[in-house]
């Protein structure tokens, strides 16, 4: 298959999106997955390192959560048209399977009720329109892929979970592949980096401000945890840039 030119861009939150692209569909369906990883958030801390850690496996459990709430409504979920892809020159399996993707034309699918690619979107490929007891069938493997970029609406550079298989048989023109939307992971990538400290200045003073007891920033942390409630961290989290 031909390979495409191109400057590597690294994928942000490589991390996350590679654990998300390693989930089965019987892992996605699977709502204990990491029931036994997720512990209580404690009240106290001795080390920023330590704080972080707290909160990754939430994330990665909220992750998942939403994953399998898209999923669940698979049949319900917007999709556009793949008209033809092929391997970047990254494209190293088993890790780096990255593709160049040109849609249909999507000039007037938010009018239309299609599906316009974001940066951050995981889709599921696939030949139909699967409901959720089809999206493993053996001719056919669970398959899924990150956006990394968009380039003019309607080209695109992924990362799948494996190789697209599309069949092409003789005399005939390869089978049509679709792109659906599963769920965008742009906010939670913005809180693995946050909580993998992937951050610098004024950014990680906040961050240790959170420790500090009489610290107002960490009083207000300490009543969400209190609550078993994290949003407010992950929306402070969020806004870290």
């Amino acid at each position: 298959m031909e390979k495409t030119a191109g400057k590597k861009k690294e994928v942000p939150g490589r991390r996350l999106v590679d654990l998300v692209l390693s989930w089965s569909i019987k892992d996605v369906r699977n709502e204990d997955l990491y029931k036994n990883q997720v512990r209580q958030i404690p009240l106290k801390f001795s080390t920023t390192t330590e704080y972080m850690n707290s909160f990754t496996y939430p994330l990665i459990e909220e992750t998942h959560a939403d994953l399998l709430s898209s999923i669940s409504t698979l049949h319900l979920a917007p999709s556009c048209e793949i008209l033809s892809f092929k391997q970047t020159k990254d494209f190293k399996p088993p890790k780096d399977i990255f593709y160049l993707v040109t849609l249909k034309s999507v000039s007037g699918l938010q009018k239309n009720g299609g599906y316009e690619p974001m940066i951050g979107d995981i889709i599921a490929l696939t030949n139909v329109r699967p409901k959720f007891k089809d999206l493993d069938r053996p001719n056919r493997p669970f398959l899924v892929a990150f956006v990394q970029r968009v380039k003019d609406d309607n080209i695109l550079t992924i990362l799948a979970s494996k190789p697209i298989l599309a069949e092409e048989r003789e005399n005939k023109k390869r089978e049509t592949l679709y792109a659906i939307c599963l769920i965008n992971m742009t906010t939670n990538i913005r809180i693995w980096r946050a909580l993998n400290s992937q951050l610098e200045g004024k950014n990680l003073d906040i961050i240790g401000k959170v420790l500090q007891p009489n610290s107002a920033v960490a009083k207000i942390c300490t009543s969400c945890i209190s609550e078993n409630n994290c949003n407010s961290f992950f929306t402070m989290l969020n806004s870290l840039k």
